[in-house]
């Protein structure tokens, strides 16, 4: 039998041997951090105190009303079980950590798409993080369990793209599906890190059939993504089922859009609706 003293971890020296192999990245993120604090820094610390998220989870305890509210259920289990009472609202704490989730974000992202050089990396990061998406969305302090949701997605897909073993894979497939069901959008951040990583492969391919494998690999994860989306909108759906909430609030929105046939009418009307260059007529459809 093994001793059990053999079985001992140094913590000490792991940190030591971690900061030593990734400093120049740890340095690196705490600069883009430092810049991306400062970019969000006037709705960070004078607007982001909105009467909204007052009024849904601090000023009310109808917890079945905060759970029915929530888009999807991951998102209501995080709030109802995680972030729940005051720990809703502590809105310099929650953006700070926003920030800091899609600071990673563009950071990984910038790293699975091969940047090496920091003018690289940093051009990615101020990119992807300094967006009108999350600017209007940081808005909003009880959106913490989006940014958690979103960077464990990212990672999620890292490990399943990226990573060997078939349970590192697993873990990285249920990352997925709890990141999706929490917020649907991580289905086009991971659609735009594919079709980005297929480009650059594309470009630098010397041969047809090498373009074919980048390709092959591209729809592999695509058809991984999707499999995790249709899992996500099965437990929307016993979710539902299980609170009664079939005909309330964002949650059976959220069913009543998860069929393909909600998908083809979406992208009849997006193509098919007559939409001036300056001014969106029906931006609904749109979007």
């Amino acid at each position: 039998m093994m001793p059990f003293g053999s079985l001992r971890f140094d913590i000490v020296a792991y940190r030591h041997r971690f900061f030593e192999t990734h400093k120049r990245h740890i340095a690196l993120f705490a600069v883009l951090y430092a810049i991306l604090i400062a970019i969000y820094g006037q709705r960070l610390f004078f607007y982001i105190l909105p009467s909204d998220d007052y009024m849904r989870f601090w000023g009310d305890d109808n917890v079945e009303m905060l759970i029915s509210n929530s888009a999807r259920w991951a998102q209501a289990l995080l709030n109802k079980y995680v972030f729940t009472g005051p720990i809703q609202i502590l809105p310099y704490l929650h953006g700070l950590i926003g920030i800091l989730c899609f600071t990673a974000m563009g950071y990984l992202s910038a790293l699975y798409w091969g940047g090496k050089s920091v003018s690289e990396i940093v051009a990615t990061v101020v990119l992807i993080a300094a967006t009108p998406m999350f600017a209007h969305n940081l808005y909003f302090a009880t959106n913490i369990t989006t940014w958690l949701a979103l960077l464990s997605g990212v990672i999620g897909f890292l490990l399943v793209a990226m990573r060997k073993g078939r349970w590192t894979k697993l873990v990285g497939f249920v990352f997925l599906i709890f990141s999706i069901g929490n917020y649907q959008s991580i289905v086009q951040i991971v659609a735009l890190l594919i079709l980005v990583k297929t480009l650059l492969h594309i470009s630098d391919a010397q041969s047809t059939k090498e373009i074919y494998g980048y390709v092959a690999r591209a729809l592999v994860l695509i058809a991984v993504v999707a499999v995790a989306y249709a899992i996500s909108n099965r437990i929307n759906a016993y979710f539902m089922h299980l609170y009664h909430l079939h005909e309330t609030h964002r949650l059976a929105q959220a069913d009543r859009n998860a069929s393909l046939g909600a998908l083809w009418r979406h992208l009849k009307d997006t193509y098919t609706t007559p939409i001036p260059f300056l001014f969106f007529s029906k931006p609904l459809h749109f979007l």
